[in-house]
């Protein structure tokens, strides 16, 4: 998004959160104090975003508001999920699954689960992880929502990577890829590129992991975690290359059109 559009969603939460505060209307009140954290996340001011939501969190625990403290509870673990801090965003999420299931919100339990089976996936949890993605794709696949399903899909994609299974973990990547470009996600083709890149260097195509992650990397729509994500490829890869080859890699990266990479991925041949 452009700097413009979060400025302007920052004036009109605080405007609206004034406006209800004075008006006393709680519930109201919440809801633009979760505007105005997810707006500050998105900036990457985390401080700030974690005392509102901190603040929203204990305005709806007070007024019984279930549904909204799950809801917070999933943008804290937001706030700490983007700045790669997965075991603090592990508690929340979890909290947060158990309220969802609780009160019966399918779409809440679908976003948790997801959340928290990449957070164990980022804590080398694969075993834990990966029953919660599955559950979530399944629970995905009933609601028809097909954003968090590619979501899911590229995320079981990087625990099979992880475990070694590299044709399921590329199975499970390019559906997530494809899924992406039929529904027009950008951000959701962005992380299933990062696992792609993930996967290349596992298996020792690290110039072409390296152009993948500087494509990513260099993306306007890509959003801070899934840039800190292929940032830190890079740190590895460059450990691996020799400085050349690696900086020939990356600019030959940032040149690449999306929809070209998504292409070679979508057509690259299996190898287990």
């Amino acid at each position: 998004r452009a700097v413009g559009d979060f400025a302007q969603a920052m004036e009109y939460a605080r405007q609206s959160l004034s406006l209800h505060r004075v008006a006393g209307n709680p519930r109201a009140i919440a809801a633009s104090l979760n505007m105005l954290g997810g707006a500050h996340n998105e900036r990457g001011e985390f401080e700030e975003a974690r005392r509102i939501h901190e603040e929203c969190l204990a305005l709806r625990r007070e007024i019984g508001d279930r549904r909204g403290v799950a809801v917070s509870l999933v943008q804290l673990g937001n706030v700490a999920i983007a700045q790669g801090k997965y075991a603090e965003a592990k508690p929340f999420e979890q909290e947060a699954l158990a309220v969802f299931r609780e009160i019966g919100y399918a779409m809440g339990q679908a976003v948790s689960l997801n959340n928290l089976g990449f957070c164990c996936y980022m804590l080398g949890e694969y075993v834990e992880a990966r029953p919660l993605l599955q559950e979530c794709l399944a629970m995905c696949r009933e609601l028809g929502h097909r954003h968090i399903a590619a979501h899911t899909l590229a995320n079981l994609g990087g625990v099979a990577g992880a475990l070694g299974e590299y044709r399921e973990a590329w199975q499970n990547t390019r559906e997530a890829l494809q899924m992406a470009r039929e529904i027009g996600s950008v951000s959701a083709t962005l992380i299933g590129l990062v696992n792609a890149a993930v996967l290349l260097a596992r298996q020792e195509e690290r110039e072409r992991a390296a152009e993948v992650a500087a494509l990513v990397c260099h993306h306007a729509a890509a959003n801070r975690e899934t840039k800190n994500r292929a940032g830190q490829l890079l740190s590895e890869l460059e450990t691996q290359l020799p400085a050349p080859i690696m900086a020939a890699a990356q600019e030959r990266g940032r040149a690449r059109q999306l929809e070209e990479v998504v292409a070679e991925m979508l057509n690259r041949p299996d190898r287990s």
